[in-house]
């Protein structure tokens, strides 16, 4: 009988692990989370990131044509604004025009959710307020044809006929879902015949078609649910994820009080859970092949939600049942805001436990493999120092010099949970294990170092104060590191990071102490430059005055870039480092004449690829566009910044502005920018001839973080920390752009949420955090 789960170590390594998460149809251990109606959320893309989440319904189609105009409505959250798509109907009335045709951040999330992440986005139509409804086969199969239409694969007709296609990307660029979500909460005054006709229509659409498509369900826990219990019985569905929260007679809940001691008993008392009755219930019908999934909240109240230890119970009970095929969890917001415990999202906690149970030869349904499985569940956090005894004995792996730990991968491993086992960063395993594929594939027997040394000897710190530069050396002994930074007061990782010239990976690589929010402490000592073995590089970076032409990039292939590509007409940056799979920090350094907004030319050729250098070589690298494009302190971070209070007179996102280059990144096209501290020593000046481009010390700018957490726990409040977006936060508040226009690249994608953007200016006064 498996117990509540402690971790299992094999001599000095963890046997635990991920891969990124696919969902498969037989699987036990899929994990559905909804999105779209959570505050303040993240986008979308954010947890498709997540190598935990499987499935991802985004909800909702709120509105019916019926109680439309016509066409049916929606409703993501913060992730749409501005526009709809009106009705050419007669009698058109443009209150009821609520089909959003403004969704960027959604046209750009779903196609890389999809392909570089491989998860299911489903389109959810309901939920739990009364304002949809469908009556009458004839109203059911229109209704599937327009969804099909507008949410599945592009057709040149219905783009012939000027029809909705809602995340279509730039130039028409199909972007479609992978199914379609019920969550019917409401009786139908046809006993779901609308609906039926529906579900059939769409079967018959998806015959047709090129991949997959799934049609699932939520509804509630009593079988059988009134609002979905027809649906369920004469169309087929492929998952239906059961809401066991909201009912008290046959909640999760009730299964928990219950059964308090399942996992030592292995007897389980009645409760009302319904499980076994859907399974029943299923039987004969249209969707009697579905796959049933608990559905649980992803916090809240104690009457319906469970803690991780009190899931991992019931999915013990439940995990081996025919019908069987993981949770669903709504909804992403809440439990990514709930920490479990042990530095972990609710999501990731519960995924860790399917994972654990697909793993654990002791249940009937999972066959046992040669040694005994790893266990690894969440609900415990904690770790025993027990060993396991293999059939097959493990060799002894020798770490290399800097490496001081390294695992050995089994089967089942996957990279989330390795870092996490190690209590280490994802920046830091890819930096040790530079071989990692962006997606971070793993063979089994393969190698990885999971820690590095981070001895530093005493050092010395000096900075010297100069006209034209400044800098901080240290001398170290460590075999390693180079070069160390002793911390001062009002220091944050950014500044030293771009200081010194290196990347936030590199700095997590140089000191793998720091926590995942890169908290620091006066007098901390950092390593900020290491050597690697057997090689000698140098780097010298010009700037070149600014010419009043624009350049691009050679097309002849440098020292270190490898690849290059092509703007065509319609790119747009966030497309091109999402399509080549790097970061935006990456496209800037590859491409330093890129300006501050990522404006880009049809035919411009931008660097997307490079490899380090692997031998004694010196390169250069050349801007011949304005100096200050890739300075981190513009004209514009001079600006005051205006007081948290006056954010509450910014305009809405309806009012129309004119772009203000001056606004938002004040970049001059004149041939030099200097900007200077009032309390440092040192100066930091931008000749006009071709020097070396140097960094002021930052720490004079910046006074004590007093909400570092709340200011880093948002990924658009982080990229507001940009010089760039704080000129923009002064014109912000002071009414000249709005939230929908004149943002710079850094925060564009916020747009949407004009209170979320005046509540980062606002925290990024209050913290200066003057990234």
């Amino acid at each position: 009988m498996a117990s509540l789960r402690s971790f299992t170590i094999v001599t000095f390594i963890f046997f635990i692990n991920f891969c990124q998460a696919n969902y498969t149809e037989s699987a036990r251990s899929n994990l559905a989370v909804y999105w779209g109606q959570g505050s303040n959320q993240q986008r979308l893309l954010h947890f498709c990131q997540q190598s935990t989440i499987d499935i991802i319904p985004i909800g909702f189609v709120n509105i019916f044509p019926a109680q439309g105009n016509g066409f049916p409505g929606d409703n993501f959250g913060n992730q749409c604004w501005g526009g709809t798509y009106v009705y050419p109907g007669p009698g058109n009335d443009s209150a009821l025009n609520q089909l959003q045709s403004e969704c960027p951040n959604l046209v750009a999330d779903i196609p890389v959710c999809q392909s570089q992440y491989n998860k299911k986005i489903i389109l959810s139509l309901g939920g739990g307020i009364e304002t949809y409804g469908l009556t009458g086969a004839v109203n059911g199969t229109a209704f599937a044809d327009f969804m099909w239409g507008a949410f599945g694969p592009q057709t040149k007709e219905w783009l012939d006929k000027g029809l909705p296609r809602p995340f279509d990307g730039p130039n028409n660029s199909s972007v479609e879902v992978d199914g379609f979500d019920f969550d019917i909460e409401f009786p139908s005054a046809d006993n779901q015949v609308g609906y039926i006709a529906m579900i059939k229509r769409l079967r018959e659409l998806f015959q047709g078609a090129s991949k997959e498509y799934l049609i699932t369900g939520a509804p509630q826990c009593v079988v059988p649910d009134a609002n979905m219990g027809h649906m369920i019985t004469y169309a087929k569905f492929d998952i239906i994820w059961i809401q066991y929260y909201n009912t008290a007679q046959c909640s999760a809940r009730n299964w928990v009080t219950a059964n308090p001691n399942y996992t030592t008993t292995g007897v389980e008392e009645p409760s009302g859970f319904s499980f076994n009755a859907w399974e029943g219930f299923l039987v004969g019908t249209e969707s009697s092949d579905a796959k049933l999934y608990i559905g649980l909240p992803g916090a809240g109240s104690p009457t319906w939600y469970l803690s991780p230890t009190e899931a991992s119970s019931l999915i013990e009970a439940y995990y081996c049942k025919p019908n069987f095929g993981g949770i669903m969890i709504w909804e992403a917001t809440s439990a990514e805001n709930n920490d479990v415990g042990c530095g972990e999202t609710y999501y990731q906690a519960i995924k860790e436990i399917l994972v654990d149970y697909s793993q654990d030869g002791s249940l009937s349904c999972v066959t046992p493999s040669n040694s005994t499985s790893p266990t690894s569940s969440k609900a415990s956090c904690t770790v025993s120092s027990t060993t396991t005894t293999s059939t097959s004995s493990s060799p002894t792996i020798t770490p290399t010099p800097p490496c001081t730990e390294v695992y050995q991968v089994v089967s089942g491993d996957y990279c989330y949970l390795i870092w996490t086992e190690f209590d280490i960063t994802e920046a830091q395993l890819y930096a040790w294990n530079p071989t990692l594929d962006a997606n971070c594939d793993l063979q089994v027997g393969q190698i990885l170092c999971v820690a590095e040394s981070t001895t530093i000897s005493s050092s010395t710190v000096t900075v010297s104060a100069s006209t034209t530069a400044s800098s901080a050396s240290a001398t170290a002994t460590s075999t390693a590191c180079t070069e160390t930074y002793t911390v001062v007061s009002g220091d944050y990782c950014y500044a030293i990071e771009t200081k010194f010239g290196i990347t936030e990976a590199q700095l997590y690589a140089f000191n793998p102490t720091l926590d995942s929010n890169c908290d620091l402490s006066i007098g901390q000592v950092l390593c900020v430059s290491e050597s690697a073995p057997s090689t000698t590089s140098s780097t010298t970076i010009a700037s070149t005055q600014a010419s009043t032409t624009s350049s691009s990039a050679s097309s002849t292939p440098t020292a270190a870039c490898t690849e290059y590509y092509t703007v065509v007409s319609g790119d747009y940056c966030y497309l091109i480092y999402t399509k080549f799979g790097i970061t935006l920090a990456q496209l800037d350094a590859f491409n330093p004449s890129l300006d501050s907004n990522c404006d880009l030319s049809v035919g411009q050729i931008l660097c997307v690829s490079q490899t380090p250098t692997s031998s004694s070589t010196t390169s250069s690298i050349s801007s011949t566009s304005s100096p200050s494009s890739n300075t981190f302190l513009s004209t514009s971070s001079t600006q005051p910044l205006p007081s948290p209070s006056s954010s509450s007179s910014s305009p809405t996102s309806n009012t129309t502005s004119t772009t203000s280059t001056s606004s938002t990144s004040s970049t001059s096209s004149t041939s030099s920018t200097s900007s200077t501290s009032s309390t440092s020593s040192t100066t930091n000046t931008n000749s006009t001839n071709s020097t070396t481009n140097t960094i002021t010390a930052f720490s004079s700018l910046i006074t004590a973080k007093t909400t570092p957490q709340k200011c880093n726990a948002d990924n658009c409040l982080r990229q507001l920390r940009r010089s760039s977006a704080r000129g923009f936060c002064a014109t912000f508040t002071e009414g000249k752009v709005t939230a929908t226009t004149g943002l710079p690249r850094s925060v564009s994608m916020c747009r949407s949420d004009v209170s979320r953007i005046s509540s980062a200016c606002s925290c990024l006064e209050t913290s200066s955090l003057k990234r």
